[in-house]
């Protein structure tokens, strides 16, 4: 537990760090988007960007999703990001970013049950096509490492039966992956 607690204070340093690494912040430009992926995906989300510098920006997008096609599946997931615009212009062209996750859910498929939590740590790449004035769509890739805790068992066993007596129940299953984290076609509203 106290390992995962120091992963996720981490990575928020990283994050805070890199959004407050000595760039000048000029006139800020806000904006407001949705990944149509996503939504593809029935998982609702919202992401918020704020331009920290003459070439940064910092994101946040959060998302939930509940039952989406029907499937065994709950989850909801906060992904920050800091970007460096390589065309000299925030929200203007392509950009290279570090990002971090977190998640939670609880889904079975193939007869598994996985409830548990994640967070992780990645590079992504993107580019902004302008559609207008003050409108975006990004589209990006990204992938890293991702450190998971969860509970893993088979579907119709109740794992709480092997902790008697109130003992806590706790995640069996632990690890690191590599794995994609974003791939996305977000419409931003530039809203200044």
């Amino acid at each position: 537990m106290e390992s995962k607690k120091n992963i996720y204070v981490i990575l928020l340093s990283l994050m805070l760090l890199a959004a407050g690494g000595g760039w000048r912040a000029e006139a800020q430009q806000f904006a407001l988007g949705t990944d149509a992926l996503m939504l593809g995906a029935l998982t609702p989300n919202l992401s918020a960007e704020l331009v920290t510098g003459e070439k940064t920006s910092l994101n946040l997008t959060a998302a939930g999703s509940f039952k989406p096609y029907g499937l065994d599946f709950k989850g909801y997931g906060l992904r920050p990001e800091f970007k460096l615009w390589l065309s000299g212009r925030p929200m203007v062209r392509d950009y290279l970013g570090v990002m971090g996750f977190f998640s939670g859910y609880d889904m079975c498929f193939s007869g598994k049950v996985r409830q548990g939590k994640a967070c992780g740590l990645g590079l992504s790449f993107g580019y902004a096509i302008p559609l207008g004035d003050r409108f975006n769509l990004e589209l990006s890739l990204g992938g890293g490492v991702m450190y998971y805790s969860q509970r893993l068992y088979l579907e119709g066993e109740n794992y709480s039966d092997y902790f008697p007596g109130g003992e806590r129940v706790r995640d069996n299953s632990r690890g690191y992956s590599l794995v994609p984290m974003k791939l996305s076609a977000v419409f931003v509203w530039i809203i200044k």
